[in-house]
Protein backbone atom coordinates (compact mmCIF):
# COMPACT_ATOMS: atom_id res chain seq x y z
CA UNK A 1 0.00 0.00 0.00
CA UNK A 2 1.26 3.49 -0.86
CA UNK A 3 2.02 5.68 2.10
CA UNK A 4 2.21 9.46 2.52
CA UNK A 5 5.68 10.87 2.05
CA UNK A 6 6.81 13.80 4.11
CA UNK A 7 8.58 16.33 1.94
CA UNK A 8 11.00 18.97 3.08
CA UNK A 9 10.60 22.19 1.15
CA UNK A 10 13.94 22.67 -0.57
CA UNK A 11 13.93 26.42 -0.96
CA UNK A 12 11.59 29.38 -0.71
CA UNK A 13 12.44 32.62 -2.44
CA UNK A 14 11.20 35.88 -1.01
CA UNK A 15 12.65 38.45 -3.40
CA UNK A 16 12.78 41.97 -1.95
CA UNK A 17 10.84 44.58 -3.90
CA UNK A 18 13.33 46.73 -5.79
CA UNK A 19 10.52 49.12 -6.75
CA UNK A 20 10.80 51.00 -3.47
CA UNK A 21 13.95 52.65 -2.18
CA UNK A 22 13.63 51.20 1.31
CA UNK A 23 15.26 48.41 3.27
CA UNK A 24 12.88 45.63 4.24
CA UNK A 25 13.05 44.16 7.71
CA UNK A 26 14.42 40.61 7.36
CA UNK A 27 12.03 37.71 7.29
CA UNK A 28 12.40 36.02 10.65
CA UNK A 29 14.26 32.70 10.85
CA UNK A 30 11.21 31.14 12.49
CA UNK A 31 8.97 32.27 9.63
CA UNK A 32 11.37 30.86 7.03
CA UNK A 33 11.56 27.62 8.98
CA UNK A 34 7.77 27.50 9.11
CA UNK A 35 7.73 27.79 5.33
CA UNK A 36 10.32 25.01 5.03
CA UNK A 37 8.33 22.77 7.36
CA UNK A 38 5.06 23.45 5.56
CA UNK A 39 5.30 20.22 3.59
CA UNK A 40 5.86 17.93 6.57
CA UNK A 41 2.28 16.79 6.90
CA UNK A 42 0.22 13.87 5.60
CA UNK A 43 -2.33 14.37 2.84
CA UNK A 44 -5.94 15.12 3.66
CA UNK A 45 -8.95 15.91 1.50
CA UNK A 46 -9.34 19.50 0.35
CA UNK A 47 -12.44 21.47 -0.54
CA UNK A 48 -11.35 23.36 -3.65
CA UNK A 49 -13.01 22.78 -7.02
CA UNK A 50 -10.99 21.36 -9.92
CA UNK A 51 -10.58 23.58 -12.95
CA UNK A 52 -9.05 23.22 -16.39
CA UNK A 53 -5.38 23.86 -17.09
CA UNK A 54 -6.19 27.46 -17.88
CA UNK A 55 -8.55 28.53 -15.11
CA UNK A 56 -10.74 31.56 -15.26
CA UNK A 57 -10.00 34.60 -13.13
CA UNK A 58 -9.68 33.53 -9.49
CA UNK A 59 -12.51 34.44 -7.13
CA UNK A 60 -12.15 37.90 -5.67
CA UNK A 61 -11.70 38.39 -1.95
CA UNK A 62 -14.69 39.52 0.12
CA UNK A 63 -15.21 43.25 0.42
CA UNK A 64 -13.49 44.72 3.44
CA UNK A 65 -16.26 47.18 4.10
CA UNK A 66 -19.06 48.82 2.18
CA UNK A 67 -18.96 52.18 3.94
CA UNK A 68 -18.55 55.66 2.55
CA UNK A 69 -14.82 56.32 2.55
CA UNK A 70 -15.13 60.11 2.21
CA UNK A 71 -14.10 60.58 5.85
CA UNK A 72 -11.93 57.47 6.08
CA UNK A 73 -8.48 56.68 4.76
CA UNK A 74 -7.65 57.47 1.13
CA UNK A 75 -5.44 55.70 -1.43
CA UNK A 76 -3.07 57.35 -3.89
CA UNK A 77 0.15 57.08 -5.94
CA UNK A 78 -0.32 53.56 -7.36
CA UNK A 79 2.81 51.55 -8.11
CA UNK A 80 2.78 48.41 -10.26
CA UNK A 81 5.07 45.39 -10.03
CA UNK A 82 5.02 42.09 -11.91
CA UNK A 83 5.56 38.78 -10.12
CA UNK A 84 5.95 35.14 -11.06
CA UNK A 85 4.97 32.68 -8.32
CA UNK A 86 5.13 28.92 -8.57
CA UNK A 87 6.89 25.63 -7.98
CA UNK A 88 9.45 23.43 -9.74
CA UNK A 89 9.24 19.69 -9.09
CA UNK A 90 11.61 16.86 -9.98
CA UNK A 91 10.31 13.34 -9.37
CA UNK A 92 12.24 10.89 -7.24
CA UNK A 93 13.82 7.62 -8.35
CA UNK A 94 10.38 6.01 -8.18
CA UNK A 95 6.97 7.37 -9.17
CA UNK A 96 4.61 9.03 -6.70
CA UNK A 97 0.88 9.65 -6.72
CA UNK A 98 -1.74 12.04 -5.34
CA UNK A 99 0.60 15.02 -5.30
CA UNK A 100 -1.02 18.08 -3.68
CA UNK A 101 0.61 21.51 -3.59
CA UNK A 102 -0.79 24.81 -2.28
CA UNK A 103 0.94 28.14 -2.81
CA UNK A 104 -0.23 31.46 -1.28
CA UNK A 105 -0.49 34.26 -3.85
CA UNK A 106 -1.34 37.97 -3.53
CA UNK A 107 -5.01 38.91 -3.30
CA UNK A 108 -7.14 42.03 -3.75
CA UNK A 109 -7.40 44.44 -0.82
CA UNK A 110 -8.64 48.04 -0.61
CA UNK A 111 -5.04 49.27 -1.01
CA UNK A 112 -4.02 46.59 -3.54
CA UNK A 113 -5.32 45.10 -6.79
CA UNK A 114 -4.05 41.97 -8.51
CA UNK A 115 -4.49 40.82 -12.12
CA UNK A 116 -3.53 37.21 -12.94
CA UNK A 117 -2.48 35.63 -16.23
CA UNK A 118 -3.34 32.02 -17.00
CA UNK A 119 -1.48 29.38 -15.02
CA UNK A 120 1.63 28.10 -16.82
CA UNK A 121 2.01 24.31 -16.71
CA UNK A 122 4.92 22.29 -18.10
CA UNK A 123 4.43 18.59 -17.49
CA UNK A 124 4.07 15.30 -19.33
CA UNK A 125 1.54 14.13 -16.74
CA UNK A 126 -1.97 15.36 -15.99
CA UNK A 127 -2.05 18.48 -13.81
CA UNK A 128 -5.16 20.05 -12.31
CA UNK A 129 -4.83 23.62 -11.06
CA UNK A 130 -7.09 26.29 -9.66
CA UNK A 131 -7.52 28.86 -6.91
CA UNK A 132 -9.26 28.91 -3.54
CA UNK A 133 -9.79 31.51 -0.82
CA UNK A 134 -9.23 30.87 2.89
CA UNK A 135 -10.10 32.87 6.01
CA UNK A 136 -9.21 36.57 5.88
CA UNK A 137 -9.35 36.52 2.06
CA UNK A 138 -6.07 34.60 1.70
CA UNK A 139 -5.78 33.18 -1.81
CA UNK A 140 -3.94 30.00 -2.76
CA UNK A 141 -2.91 28.41 -6.05
CA UNK A 142 -3.82 24.71 -5.71
CA UNK A 143 -2.04 22.08 -7.83
CA UNK A 144 -3.00 18.38 -8.01
CA UNK A 145 -1.24 15.57 -9.88
CA UNK A 146 -2.73 12.07 -9.80
CA UNK A 147 0.69 10.72 -10.77
CA UNK A 148 4.27 12.03 -10.84
CA UNK A 149 6.65 9.92 -12.89
CA UNK A 150 10.15 8.96 -11.83
CA UNK A 151 12.59 11.82 -12.58
CA UNK A 152 9.75 13.77 -14.18
CA UNK A 153 10.23 17.54 -14.25
CA UNK A 154 7.21 19.78 -13.67
CA UNK A 155 6.78 23.55 -13.62
CA UNK A 156 3.60 25.25 -12.42
CA UNK A 157 3.60 29.04 -12.19
CA UNK A 158 1.32 32.04 -12.40
CA UNK A 159 2.25 35.60 -13.33
CA UNK A 160 0.43 38.54 -11.76
CA UNK A 161 0.56 42.31 -11.88
CA UNK A 162 0.17 43.84 -8.42
CA UNK A 163 -0.79 47.48 -7.92
CA UNK A 164 -0.12 48.88 -4.46
CA UNK A 165 -1.15 52.31 -3.16
CA UNK A 166 -0.13 54.70 -0.42
CA UNK A 167 -2.57 55.05 2.46
CA UNK A 168 -3.38 58.46 3.95
CA UNK A 169 -4.90 58.78 7.42
CA UNK A 170 -8.42 60.23 7.85
CA UNK A 171 -8.69 63.97 8.38
CA UNK A 172 -10.89 63.56 11.45
CA UNK A 173 -10.19 60.24 13.22
CA UNK A 174 -12.49 61.19 16.12
CA UNK A 175 -15.43 60.17 13.88
CA UNK A 176 -14.53 56.51 14.42
CA UNK A 177 -15.38 54.54 17.55
CA UNK A 178 -14.87 51.13 19.05
CA UNK A 179 -17.17 48.63 17.30
CA UNK A 180 -19.46 46.32 19.22
CA UNK A 181 -17.86 42.98 20.07
CA UNK A 182 -20.62 41.31 18.05
CA UNK A 183 -19.73 43.19 14.85
CA UNK A 184 -19.63 40.57 12.10
CA UNK A 185 -16.40 41.79 10.51
CA UNK A 186 -14.55 42.55 13.73
CA UNK A 187 -15.52 39.53 15.85
CA UNK A 188 -13.01 37.11 14.24
CA UNK A 189 -10.18 39.47 15.25
CA UNK A 190 -10.97 39.74 18.96
CA UNK A 191 -9.81 36.31 20.12
CA UNK A 192 -6.51 34.61 20.87
CA UNK A 193 -4.44 32.91 18.18
CA UNK A 194 -1.02 31.33 17.62
CA UNK A 195 1.52 33.32 19.69
CA UNK A 196 -1.11 36.05 20.29
CA UNK A 197 -2.64 35.73 23.76
CA UNK A 198 -3.78 38.79 25.68
CA UNK A 199 -5.28 36.85 28.61
CA UNK A 200 -2.51 37.86 30.96
CA UNK A 201 -3.38 39.96 34.01
CA UNK A 202 -0.33 42.24 33.86
CA UNK A 203 -0.70 42.82 30.14
CA UNK A 204 -4.40 43.66 30.48
CA UNK A 205 -3.69 45.99 33.41
CA UNK A 206 -1.03 47.77 31.35
CA UNK A 207 -3.54 48.29 28.56
CA UNK A 208 -6.06 49.73 31.01
CA UNK A 209 -3.40 52.12 32.29
CA UNK A 210 -2.50 53.23 28.76
CA UNK A 211 -6.08 53.99 27.64
CA UNK A 212 -7.72 55.25 30.86
CA UNK A 213 -7.16 58.98 30.24
CA UNK A 214 -7.71 58.91 26.48
CA UNK A 215 -10.86 60.68 25.26
CA UNK A 216 -11.30 58.95 21.89
CA UNK A 217 -10.82 55.42 20.61
CA UNK A 218 -8.23 56.69 18.13
CA UNK A 219 -6.19 58.15 21.00
CA UNK A 220 -6.41 54.81 22.83
CA UNK A 221 -4.95 52.94 19.86
CA UNK A 222 -2.32 55.64 19.42
CA UNK A 223 -1.40 55.24 23.09
CA UNK A 224 -0.86 51.50 22.61
CA UNK A 225 1.24 52.17 19.50
CA UNK A 226 3.44 54.72 21.31
CA UNK A 227 3.83 52.45 24.37
CA UNK A 228 5.29 49.69 22.17
CA UNK A 229 7.63 52.10 20.37
CA UNK A 230 8.85 53.49 23.68
CA UNK A 231 9.07 50.31 25.77
CA UNK A 232 9.91 47.32 23.53
CA UNK A 233 13.56 47.01 22.55
CA UNK A 234 14.47 45.86 19.03
CA UNK A 235 16.04 42.41 18.71
CA UNK A 236 16.87 39.98 15.91
CA UNK A 237 15.63 36.97 17.86
CA UNK A 238 13.12 34.50 16.49
CA UNK A 239 9.48 35.52 17.06
CA UNK A 240 7.88 34.37 20.30
CA UNK A 241 4.56 34.67 22.09
CA UNK A 242 3.38 38.16 22.96
CA UNK A 243 3.26 37.58 26.72
CA UNK A 244 7.01 36.81 26.73
CA UNK A 245 7.66 39.88 24.59
CA UNK A 246 5.64 42.00 27.04
CA UNK A 247 7.49 40.58 30.06
CA UNK A 248 10.98 40.83 28.57
CA UNK A 249 10.35 44.22 26.92
CA UNK A 250 12.14 43.20 23.73
CA UNK A 251 11.26 41.55 20.45
CA UNK A 252 11.65 41.52 16.68
CA UNK A 253 9.37 43.29 14.20
CA UNK A 254 6.87 40.42 14.16
CA UNK A 255 6.83 40.37 17.97
CA UNK A 256 6.01 44.07 18.17
CA UNK A 257 3.23 43.78 15.62
CA UNK A 258 1.81 40.78 17.48
CA UNK A 259 1.93 42.63 20.80
CA UNK A 260 0.12 45.61 19.29
CA UNK A 261 -2.59 43.27 17.97
CA UNK A 262 -2.91 41.58 21.38
CA UNK A 263 -3.14 44.90 23.26
CA UNK A 264 -5.81 46.20 20.88
CA UNK A 265 -7.82 43.02 21.37
CA UNK A 266 -7.41 43.32 25.15
CA UNK A 267 -9.10 46.72 24.74
CA UNK A 268 -11.89 45.09 22.65
CA UNK A 269 -10.63 46.65 19.41
CA UNK A 270 -10.36 44.19 16.47
CA UNK A 271 -6.82 43.96 15.09
CA UNK A 272 -4.77 41.70 12.83
CA UNK A 273 -1.30 41.20 11.38
CA UNK A 274 -0.69 42.29 7.78
CA UNK A 275 2.07 40.26 6.11
CA UNK A 276 3.77 42.29 3.39
CA UNK A 277 6.84 41.65 1.26
CA UNK A 278 9.77 41.37 3.68
CA UNK A 279 8.08 42.47 6.90
CA UNK A 280 4.77 43.00 8.74
CA UNK A 281 2.57 45.78 10.07
CA UNK A 282 -0.83 45.80 11.82
CA UNK A 283 -4.40 46.85 11.11
CA UNK A 284 -7.11 47.78 13.60
CA UNK A 285 -10.83 48.14 12.97
CA UNK A 286 -13.10 50.98 14.07
CA UNK A 287 -16.68 51.83 13.13
CA UNK A 288 -18.33 55.01 11.88
CA UNK A 289 -21.68 56.42 13.00
CA UNK A 290 -23.45 54.03 10.64
CA UNK A 291 -21.70 51.04 12.25
CA UNK A 292 -19.72 50.42 9.06
CA UNK A 293 -16.28 48.85 9.49
CA UNK A 294 -13.07 50.73 8.65
CA UNK A 295 -9.61 49.11 8.80
CA UNK A 296 -6.63 51.35 9.56
CA UNK A 297 -2.92 50.46 9.33
CA UNK A 298 -0.40 50.98 12.13
CA UNK A 299 3.35 50.38 12.40
CA UNK A 300 4.46 49.32 15.88
CA UNK A 301 8.02 48.72 14.66
CA UNK A 302 10.37 50.79 12.52
CA UNK A 303 8.89 53.98 11.08
CA UNK A 304 5.99 55.06 13.29
CA UNK A 305 2.82 55.46 11.24
CA UNK A 306 -0.78 55.57 12.47
CA UNK A 307 -3.62 55.25 9.97
CA UNK A 308 -1.21 55.63 7.05
CA UNK A 309 1.38 53.73 5.01
CA UNK A 310 3.80 55.94 3.10
CA UNK A 311 5.87 53.17 1.48
CA UNK A 312 3.45 50.42 0.42
CA UNK A 313 4.66 46.89 -0.28
CA UNK A 314 2.92 43.90 -1.80
CA UNK A 315 0.41 42.49 0.69
CA UNK A 316 0.93 38.73 0.93
CA UNK A 317 -1.67 37.89 3.59
CA UNK A 318 -3.83 39.43 6.30
CA UNK A 319 -4.73 37.70 9.53
CA UNK A 320 -2.94 35.62 12.18
CA UNK A 321 -5.28 32.73 13.06
CA UNK A 322 -6.23 31.09 9.77
CA UNK A 323 -7.94 27.78 9.14
CA UNK A 324 -6.18 25.70 6.48
CA UNK A 325 -7.76 22.43 5.27
CA UNK A 326 -4.44 20.55 5.37
CA UNK A 327 -3.61 21.60 8.94
CA UNK A 328 -5.09 20.45 12.24
CA UNK A 329 -4.42 23.77 13.99
CA UNK A 330 -4.96 27.39 13.00
CA UNK A 331 -1.97 29.03 11.33
CA UNK A 332 -0.41 32.38 12.15
CA UNK A 333 1.03 32.53 8.63
CA UNK A 334 -0.02 30.36 5.68
CA UNK A 335 3.09 28.91 4.06
CA UNK A 336 3.54 26.73 0.98
CA UNK A 337 2.43 23.12 1.39
CA UNK A 338 3.21 19.89 -0.47
CA UNK A 339 2.43 16.22 0.07
CA UNK A 340 2.25 13.03 -1.99
CA UNK A 341 2.10 9.25 -1.66
CA UNK A 342 4.66 6.65 -2.63
CA UNK A 343 5.73 3.07 -1.96
CA UNK A 344 9.12 4.08 -0.53
CA UNK A 345 11.43 7.00 0.17
CA UNK A 346 12.61 6.71 -3.43
CA UNK A 347 9.30 8.27 -4.49
CA UNK A 348 10.10 11.50 -2.69
CA UNK A 349 10.37 14.38 -5.19
CA UNK A 350 12.48 17.52 -4.95
CA UNK A 351 10.32 20.63 -4.60
CA UNK A 352 11.40 24.24 -5.02
CA UNK A 353 9.00 27.15 -4.53
CA UNK A 354 9.77 30.57 -5.96
CA UNK A 355 8.46 34.12 -5.97
CA UNK A 356 10.27 36.31 -8.51
CA UNK A 357 10.00 40.00 -9.26
CA UNK A 358 9.98 40.38 -13.05
CA UNK A 359 11.32 43.29 -15.12
CA UNK A 360 8.69 45.76 -16.30
CA UNK A 361 9.09 44.76 -19.95
CA UNK A 362 8.27 41.07 -19.39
Amino acid sequence: MARPIKIRLIEVFLIAMATFAIIAAPVSPKRLKAQEDAGNNAAVKTNEQDTSKKPSTPPSSPKQDGSDRASSITYSNPVQSKWKVGVRIVGGAASAKNLLITIPVPNDWPEQSVVFDDVEVKSTSRVVDGFRNLDSGIRQLVVKMPRLGAREEVLVAVTCVVTTRQITAPKDPTLFVKPKTSHREGKPYLGVGPDINFRNTKLRNEVKSIVKDKETTWEQVEGILDWIHENIEDTVQEPGDVVSVFRNKKGCNEDKVGLFVAMCRANKIPARIVWVQGTQHAEFMLADSGKNAHWFPARPAGLREMGAISDPRVVLQKGDSIRVPEKDQRQKFVAEFVTCEGKSAASKPRVRFFRELLPDDE
